[in-house]
């Protein structure tokens, strides 16, 4: 059935803010059925009558119509996920080409069981003026109906044009098969283990050390991972979104965020359902959209942090909130964004509502749940679900986008905040940190991204500063790559007078640290309250600009670098890049910001290691 456009409109607005933080979209359709009998898989035993595939057909043209109309921030991932074998119908293909040619869609990727014949899906996707670059294969073998030998070859005609993700169920069985299938991949394709559900035993160690020779990420396989609101960027950053519109967090998630289709509607809370059949148990102090809207490369950051205690960093108890959120803040951002301001009400809810509806729900605060607000119930217990979160370290590399299970693109770039980050309780570099820098500066640009200005960063970098490759200093006023012999500096339009320290460069000042904070802030200037210290910089001076100065100056894409900090002033570009880290000790904002929890230690082995050949 081909896919022509028709339909009633699909209403992007119905995202909201949401739109401004997702970054990935896993879409199941009506499809029920499958060209193979696997006993385990109960798809392939039904025949579809028309009217599944027309009600499956028009339910994938309005996903593909959605995603033209919506202007998400960032480029976004997609995976078609169909219960059964998507790619004998040919509006599949079809799709996979519109999904291609949206210049909002990063990669699209569609799950099959590689029964297609390669050269007439590829005529398929060209007919349809496919962009091969953009898309991906999530192909499954199952060894009672191809042989290793054959399933191989397939994949080596389809990666000379497109990603390929390769893997099986780890079935003790088929670990000949298995074995003799990863050698004949090639170089490129990804390969994964999924553990087999219908094992009815333990694997034995033996058996578990075999699949982890296949896999590295076969343990998480077998690792309960209890749902966890701070270290889950589901149903914030990514979506599960059903046939009707119907989105969720994850796969295993029973939550209903609302509908991607609805013209207007008011929030709801976000937590993980009890993943079981049965019983929801929500927490209802979690909000279904990230706090801020992400940042743009140029505008500069703009964004609303939640309140936070003064000297803390850290959020306020929800009670002194709404008080305080009207007269203070850590963090001034640059213009248009306005401290302790109204946050934009999530908008992705079946109920409709009237505009003025909409606009009340809009002007009434959300804030942050603190980071104690306790777990969800149940579990994320397959890779589906377990691929959003933020606490597995092995994630990294399948990133920007997980859930689609390809190999990281080459990372060429590190940028990370220094304290906090990389100092211990008594302010120096740890002595841990230190010991791995030569080995990530020996294979990655090091960069640091910094509150303070360069004579300051030098000193405490002592004699790890050897190994940077430049940096981004006083909160992005001053951006300096050593090897390029390159530089930018944002001087300060109006320095004030009466300040405590003023750090200049050619004879222009760019910081100053302040006795008090101004009131009004000075014109094209803004002001940073961080540790009980007052800084004022240039309106356009940002971290999230110094990076991306330094990306443009190399022409890194931002999945190409990774980006780490842990406070407020760290925000906008742990929120830009998909590749973003902040430490478990890291403030609120920062945590719920990155894409990634972990040390700067933890960092480093995963890229040092490189048991993949991601990086």
């Amino acid at each position: 059935m081909t896919i022509t456009d028709a339909g009633a409109p699909t209403r992007p607005q119905a995202l909201g803010a949401m739109a401004n933080a997702l970054r990935h979209i896993t879409w199941r359709g009506h499809l029920r059925s499958c060209n193979y009998a696997c006993d385990y898989c109960p798809f392939a035993k039904k025949a579809p009558s028309a009217d599944e595939h027309g009600q499956d057909a028009a339910a994938l043209l309005r996903f593909c119509r959605f995603l033209e109309e919506t202007p998400f921030e960032h480029p976004i991932s997609v995976l078609l996920a169909p219960y059964g074998e998507a790619l004998m119908h040919k509006r599949y293909p079809e799709a996979l080409a519109r999904l291609s040619r949206n210049p909002a869609v990063r990669q699209a990727s569609c799950q099959t069981n590689m029964s297609l014949a390669p050269e007439v899906f590829l005529q398929q996707l060209r007919a349809e003026g496919a962009d091969l670059s953009r898309l991906a294969l999530w192909a499954t073998f199952h060894p009672a109906f191809a042989t290793p030998e054959e399933f191989a070859e397939k994949t080596r005609m389809l990666a000379q044009h497109l990603r390929m993700a390769v893997g099986a169920v780890g079935d003790p069985a088929a670990l000949p098969a298995l074995h003799r299938l990863k050698a004949l991949l090639p170089a490129g394709a990804s390969f994964w283990i999924n553990a087999m559900d219908g094992l009815n035993r333990a694997y034995t160690a033996g058996e578990k050390d075999a699949l982890t020779a296949l896999d590295a990420r076969f343990p998480l396989e077998l690792r309960p991972h209890a749902p966890d609101l701070l270290n889950c960027s589901a149903g914030r950053s990514s979506l599960f979104v059903l046939a009707d519109g119907s989105a969720y967090p994850c796969n295993r998630s029973k939550l209903k965020l609302g509908n991607i289709y609805a013209a207007c509607a008011q929030p709801e809370a976000h937590a993980c359902a009890k993943k079981s059949a049965g019983d929801q148990q929500l927490d209802a102090t979690a909000i279904a959209t990230p706090h801020s809207a992400a940042p743009s490369a140029k505008s500069g950051a703009v964004f609303s942090p939640p309140a936070q205690d003064a000297g803390t960093n850290r959020p306020m108890p929800k009670a002194n909130r709404c008080k305080i959120a009207q007269n203070t803040a850590d963090y001034t951002p640059a213009a248009g964004a306005a401290i302790g301001g109204p946050v934009p009400a999530p908008n992705i809810c079946g109920a409709a509502q009237d505009a003025a509806a909409c606009e009340q729900e809009a002007d009434a605060p959300a804030f942050e749940p603190a980071p104690d607000a306790g777990p969800c119930q149940g579990r994320c217990d397959c890779f589906m679900a377990y691929a959003a979160r933020k606490d597995l370290p092995a994630l990294l590399g399948l990133a920007p986008a997980p859930q689609l299970r390809l190999a990281a693109q080459r990372v060429k770039a590190l940028f990370l905040d220094l304290d906090g980050t990389l100092t211990g309780p008594d302010g120096n570099i740890r002595p841990s940190v230190a010991a791995l820098l030569p080995a990530v500066a020996g294979r990655f640009g090091l960069y640091t991204a910094t509150a303070l200005p360069l004579p300051y960063a030098r000193r405490k970098f002592g004699p790890a500063w050897q190994y940077l490759a430049g940096g981004v200093f006083a909160y992005g006023a001053d951006a300096r790559d050593f090897t390029l012999g390159r530089n930018t500096l944002r001087p300060l339009p109006e320095p004030q007078p009466d300040s405590r320290f003023s750090y200049t460069h050619d004879g222009r000042i760019y910081k100053q640290v302040l006795r008090q904070r101004p009131s009004p802030t000075p014109p094209n200037c803004r002001i940073i309250e961080e540790n009980g210290v007052i800084s004022l910089c240039a309106e356009t001076a940002d971290k999230l600009d110094g990076v991306l100065q330094i990306c443009k100056w190399h022409g890194w894409r931002p999945e190409e670098v990774i980006v780490m900090g842990d406070a407020l002033p760290d925000l906008p570009m742990l929120e830009y890049f998909p590749l973003s880290v902040a430490p478990r000790s890291a403030a609120f904002a920062a945590l719920r910001g990155a894409r990634f929890h972990m040390e700067a230690e933890e960092l480093f082995e995963v890229i040092l290691q490189d048991p993949a050949g991601e990086y």
